[in-house]
């Protein structure tokens, strides 16, 4: 079956009304399919109009409510000036996601290095105590050898 002319705008007009972002579809794929259904469904519409009509469309495809509100809130101008707002945001978006993942494997392994550095704590600890023992133990041979005495204290 072939459309022609109300009927090729009309299927058209559907398609970009059920038009959603695929898993994996980049924002500019779909600014520009959804500019070309837009020309397609609206074909004797403004330009100036079909550009606010397609502008719509495609925030109605991202259906990330959270996404499309930060996405208004911009007061965008037009569907080019969505897509550079949205591209923006979402970077900003997927690089937060990514430090918040990196904070958590900070947060995870803290307690870890916590344990070993109370260890180091407690090794730096009878490693003072260790060498305050050699070092009385070396004064006493080297008194011997020597052969000298500790005076004596002891009041006769």
């Amino acid at each position: 079956m072939r459309f022609e002319g109300k009927t090729f705008a009309d299927k058209h007009c559907i398609e970009i009304r059920s038009r959603q972002r695929q898993n994996g579809e980049t924002l500019q794929n779909l600014h520009s399919d959804i500019r070309r259904q837009a020309a397609l469904a609206f074909p004797d519409t403004k330009y100036r109009s079909r550009k606010m009509i397609s502008t719509d469309y495609f925030l109605a495809a991202l259906a990330n409510l959270n996404f499309v509100l930060k996405v208004r809130e911009k007061h965008l101008k037009d569907l080019d000036s969505a897509l550079q707002i949205a591209l923006q945001l979402e970077v900003w978006t997927k690089d937060s996601e990514r430090l918040k993942l990196e904070s958590l494997k900070t947060v995870q392994e803290k307690p870890k290095n916590e344990k070993s550095n109370e260890v180091q704590y407690d090794n730096r600890i009878s490693d003072k105590t260790l060498k305050r023992h050699v070092a009385k133990r070396i004064r006493g041979k080297d008194e011997k050898n020597l052969g000298i005495k500790k005076p004596n204290t002891e009041v006769v």
